[in-house]
């Protein structure tokens, strides 16, 4: 006759032999299979798959609670539990070649205080930053960049804020840092999926579109280190740019205040349609217009920046899920223009 045992000694082990890895506040809700991954980084994702089959990897529970059914890859685990794996996987795995971090940029403390100005919005989740123009957000290995100063912005936090989201280095504006894994994990996805998210930007063009208001829908494509428009019959791999407008205020026909809202995330979709399609390029824009013309000069300087400022970001936050909406001021370039053209605008 054939012995069946009880579920609890088909996965009992002895102890001694099993390394126990402990879920922080920071795995919490993670797959099984990308927590140990995440411990154990040069170990094939083959490998997991067969041990969790295998039940050679046990879970316990933030009780003390042995897991008796057999676990998945995609089980989630929570903050308190343990992981239990042979102990051999952490001696026999060989150290994993990890990308390489970029270097810790030294602030001294009048630029730490600088960086910590920027601040619009903190709480235990998420830090905003009110950007400014010229402003790096990820670099190379040369240079200043935002991605290098993390640790000025870390205060009381088990680790340094996270990029989850760009902006040009010509834009201002709203600029959001996850301050925990679950604000990253949630706050990646709302931008990357486009959903539950809004941003809103201010714009002062040269011109005045022939429309108060509408939404642009063009095919993009990029064409050396510029976005252009697709033609009809592209061979070009092209995608879709969706961008909201609304005229705020004008100065005919020399100017004026444009709200625009992207639907999408392409590279400068917002400075492309305002110059390709509304036939007034942003001031400041050297790329996609002609930067400033003649006329505005005396308004705006010779060479003025980039007059593009994500003025405000609405979502819902990963830990309260309440819907939050941050404001950004307008940088000091921004509203010296305005007031020299005469707009009554903050």
């Amino acid at each position: 006759m054939t012995e069946v045992k009880p579920p609890s000694e088909v996965v009992s082990e002895n102890t001694k032999e099993m390394e126990i890895l402990k879920v922080t506040r920071q795995e919490q809700g993670m797959r099984i299979d990308r927590f140990i991954k995440l411990c154990l980084p040069s170990l094939p994702q083959s490998v997991i798959q067969k041990l969790l089959r295998q039940r050679k990897i046990q879970l316990k529970s933030k009780k003390g609670e042995m897991v008796l059914e057999k676990l998945e890859a995609g089980r989630k685990v929570n903050t308190g539990d343990s992981v239990l794996i042979p102990s051999s996987l952490k001696t026999n795995t060989p150290p994993h070649p990890r990308k390489k971090k970029p270097k810790i940029q030294e602030l001294s403390p009048k630029e730490k205080e600088e960086l910590q100005k920027m601040i619009v919005h903190k709480d235990k989740d998420i830090l905003a930053l009110n950007k400014p123009v010229e402003f790096t957000v990820q670099g190379g290995e040369r240079g200043k960049s935002l991605e290098k100063m993390m640790s000025a912005l870390q205060f009381e936090a088990e680790e340094p804020p996270r990029l989850v989201h760009r902006i040009d280095k010509a834009t201002s504006g709203v600029l959001l840092l996850a301050r925990n894994r679950l604000a990253a994990v949630s706050l990646s996805k709302l931008f990357r999926e486009r959903k539950g998210i809004e941003k809103v930007y201010w714009a002062l063009l040269s011109g005045v579109p022939h429309m108060k208001q509408g939404e642009i829908r063009t095919p993009v494509h990029k064409a050396g280190q510029k976005m252009i428009i697709s033609p009809e019959k592209s061979e070009e791999a092209s995608k879709l740019a969706i961008t909201s407008f609304r005229v705020i205020d004008h100065q005919k026909p020399i100017s004026s205040v444009v709200e625009m809202i992207p639907k999408t995330g392409r590279m400068h979709q917002l400075r492309l349609h305002a110059s390709k399609v509304m036939k007034a390029p942003i001031i400041g824009d050297h790329k996609y217009g002609n930067g400033c013309p003649l006329q505005l000069k005396p308004f705006c300087g010779k060479r003025p920046p980039l007059h593009l400022h994500a003025k405000q970001v609405t979502f819902n936050h990963p830990t309260t899920m309440k819907r939050l909406t941050i404001f950004a001021p307008l940088p000091a370039h921004f509203t010296s223009s305005l007031k020299n053209l005469g707009y009554l605008l903050k």
